[in-house]
């Protein structure tokens, strides 16, 4: 199993931690189970929202829309977290789409059981409150980062987003346990497919990253994050 740095509890963790046997119990009656291909749509844009999707096993990305004819990578997913859930409340639509990055297992909730289940469980919906806090907060703040950090800076956030949700690899410590295509890793950096690649190519010069095919072994994950630190010489539109 890899090793993932982010502090946000997955939904299956904190439904352990803070709900009674018995709602747990309840909730496996109602929850019911699918199978995705990888590339294979799982809820889209606009759509109703019928049910919660907790992950099993399996990595995906959330897209959303923010321009004509733009979609842009805003969150990476895997083993027990939460998707889709930002479509609860007003209309209940989805706000976003996700696609499966590998094969994918799902587990569905019926909404108005996810619901019932977080008002019968307090300090579960505190958890949940908080979770959806931070994430709303991280949401806000890569907004404002892709608005005044560089190409370079925004390529260095995509490769760090890509080590906290999906980790390291078991065997090789420094090979990513999944490396996002060049082409998703240009969308978290709201950026143009050359200039990541040049990007990407200047820090494997810089011998931050080794690149391998369409492999990143991350050799200095310091100074990944340490680019981040440095104020901005330019604000570059690519």
């Amino acid at each position: 199993m890899s090793e993932k740095t982010t502090n946000i509890p997955g939904i299956r963790e904190m439904l352990n931690r803070y709900c009674s046997q018995e709602w747990l119990r309840f909730l496996e009656f109602y929850t019911r189970y699918d199978d995705f291909q990888k590339n294979q749509s799982i809820f889209k844009e606009g759509e109703p929202i019928e049910c919660i999707h907790i992950i099993e096993n399996g990595k995906v990305k959330i897209i959303g829309n923010y321009k004509k004819s733009e979609e842009r990578i805003v969150r990476l997913a895997s083993d027990g977290q939460i998707i889709g859930h930002r479509g609860i409340g007003g209309d209940y639509r989805y706000s976003v789409s996700a696609i499966c990055l590998t094969d994918v297992r799902i587990s569905l909730i019926p909404v108005k059981i996810f619901l019932d289940l977080l008002k019968a469980n307090n300090e579960l919906c505190f958890h949940f409150m908080l979770f959806f806090a931070e994430e709303l907060k991280r949401s806000e703040q890569n907004i404002k980062d892709l608005e005044s950090m560089t190409v370079l800076q925004r390529t260095a956030k995509a490769l760090l987003t890509n080590i906290e949700s999906f980790g390291y690899d078991a065997f090789e410590h420094r090979l990513l346990d999944f490396t996002c295509s060049r082409s998703e890793l240009a969308q978290m950096a709201s950026t143009t497919y050359e200039s990541l690649v040049r990007a990407l190519r200047e820090l494997n010069e810089k011998n931050i990253i080794q690149i391998a095919g369409k492999n990143i072994y991350i050799q200095d994950e310091n100074a990944l994050r340490n680019i981040l630190k440095d104020e901005p010489t330019e604000i570059s539109n690519l």
